[in-house]
């Protein structure tokens, strides 16, 4: 099936099939690059575009996730308010010896100074092995389920 590019114009031919999918706008990859480009789809022009629900529910998500992971929230503040008073100091990746953009990781949440530094891919790699040496949780646990809907439950009395 005969179609014009949208961005330059020209003459193509598409499968109806691909049509079907979709595809069929563009000539080739760098034109539907440019179009991308010159027509960004921001805002309500993004597919994935909710009415601004993101920016209203924004603070109730963190507040959940503060609630269903106090100790992690209170390790990382804990470090993060160490090193603003320098009474602890970044080190090097304990792997890998690197020195610039290194992470705390901690192994034990309720000892919250006591942490190794790490580098973004050494820290990667630190939770690949934690994560590969069980199998991926997909569903949560009935426990797990009942403490989520507690913390929605407290996060939406807390915001009205």
């Amino acid at each position: 099936m005969k179609r014009n590019c949208e961005q330059c114009a020209a003459e193509f031919n598409k499968s109806p099939a691909a049509i079907a999918r979709g595809e069929g706008r563009f000539c080739s990859n760098v034109c539907r690059k440019e179009y991308l480009r010159l027509h960004p789809r921001l805002g309500e022009k993004a597919p994935v575009w909710k009415g601004g629900v993101h920016q209203e529910n924004r603070r109730q998500r963190g507040r959940i996730f503060n609630l269903l992971h106090r100790d992690k929230c209170r390790a990382y503040d804990a470090v993060k308010y160490a090193l603003k008073k320098g009474r602890l100091q970044k080190g090097a990746c304990q792997h890998c010896g690197a020195t610039e953009h290194v992470h705390a990781h901690h192994e034990d949440y309720s000892k919250p100074l006591d942490v190794i530094w790490l580098c973004p891919s050494c820290h990667l790699d630190e939770h690949g092995l934690k994560i590969g040496a069980r199998p991926l949780n997909r569903t949560l646990s009935r426990e797990r389920q009942r403490q989520k809907r507690e913390a929605v439950k407290l996060a939406t009395s807390l915001s009205d």
